[in-house]
């Protein structure tokens, strides 16, 4: 099954007004041309016969579901790039069994920098599963199956690739930040039971947020200094996330063409209301007088987020668009699972 977004039937080529005045230009973008948004597969039809209405549900999965149903059969990888393993599983299980592809022409799979020792890392499970481990070693890539089935496994981007503003398209904003997850010191108990404390930020007068961990890859000091330090930017500070909900839109959040993305990249959240306090002016007329005390907040919004995921709901006037908006983390953070599974490498190797 595939979802289209077909041409638009009111543009002109070369984006000439209508005969009518209106009070913008239409675009020729997709004039005479279609874009495919989705790809999958039908898991469940479902025909309703209803007094007054007639009509089918269908139950669909995007191709990446595949993965999660194809298995690795007790395979070791040595000596290799994670994203050398990934291409290597995708080419190996996903492509001769499923509707996914890889063309390597595209460059979606590049090597990632992180390279699996000659210990070896061993897979007997699902193909989902296994690209997932490799990801979160990789530091947080962005994997999975485009549109056009073609699967990717790339490196975060730190860059701004979409911006939105208040009072434009954005129906609903609501950051978020929670403290929950911040930890002050952090006691890791290593190989042989060895207990390793270290304060990870300074707490705030009576109330110290403490967490045990238990690394068996950690056998001295120097390694529970190198684990804490990506631990440290991950939970010492509290990093903003939440909920955007984009309406009247027809924006395509992961478009693939101009091989901007994957990988997505930040999203950023600007504008907003500016308040003034009693005493400030606007710079420019205002048709009233202001009373009373309006609080001040600067320049307004100016957020970045990653995408964490992405909802389309076809409306009357386009697509309401919801996106999950996780935290900004440093690359440091990023590479927290890398520096775990390193120590794991080894102390494997010193066994």
């Amino acid at each position: 099954m595939e979802v289209w977004r077909v041409e638009d039937t009111l543009g002109s080529p070369g984006g000439s007004p209508l005969p009518a005045q209106l009070d913008i230009q239409l675009g020729a973008g997709f004039s005479s041309s279609k874009e495919l948004r989705w790809s999958g597969y039908i898991r469940q039809f479902t025909p309703v016969l209803d007094r007054d209405e007639e009509m089918v549900k269908l139950s669909c999965a995007g191709y990446v579901r595949q993965a999660a149903q194809t298995i690795i059969p007790d395979v070791t990888y040595q000596s290799l790039d994670v994203a050398a393993i990934a291409r290597s599983i995708v080419d190996t299980y996903l492509v001769p069994n499923t509707k996914i592809k890889r063309t390597g022409a595209l460059n979606l799979m590049p090597d990632c920098g992180v390279v699996i020792s000659a210990t070896g890392l061993r897979f007997f499970t699902n193909v989902y599963d296994a690209i997932r481990q490799l990801a979160e070693i990789a530091g947080g890539a962005e994997w999975g199956v485009r549109a056009d089935k073609e699967f990717y496994f790339m490196s975060r981007s730190s860059t701004v690739k979409q911006s939105w503003e208040i009072g434009d398209r954005v129906a609903f904003y609501q950051p978020e930040t929670s403290s929950d997850d911040v930890v002050n010191r952090l006691y890791v108990q290593g190989n042989g039971g060895v207990i390793y404390a270290i304060d990870l930020s300074t707490a705030a007068a009576g109330y110290q947020k403490q967490r045990i961990e238990q690394v068996s890859s950690i056998a001295t000091s120097s390694d529970a200094a190198l684990y804490a330090l990506g631990y440290a930017a991950k939970f010492a500070t509290a990093q903003k996330k939440g909920q955007l909900r984009i309406g009247a839109t027809d924006a395509w959040i992961e478009n693939f063409s101009g091989a901007t993305m994957p990988p997505l990249g930040r999203l950023r959240v600007h504008g907003g209301p500016i308040f003034v306090m009693t005493g400030e002016t606007f710079t420019g007329d205002v048709p009233f007088t202001l009373a009373g005390s309006y609080g001040a907040y600067g320049a307004g919004v100016d957020d970045q987020y990653r995408i964490n995921s992405i909802g389309y709901q076809p409306s009357e006037n386009g697509l309401d668009i919801a996106i999950d908006l996780g935290e900004q983390r440093s690359a440091l953070a990023d590479y927290f699972n890398a520096i775990t599974f390193k120590l794991g490498e080894l102390r494997q190797g010193l066994l």
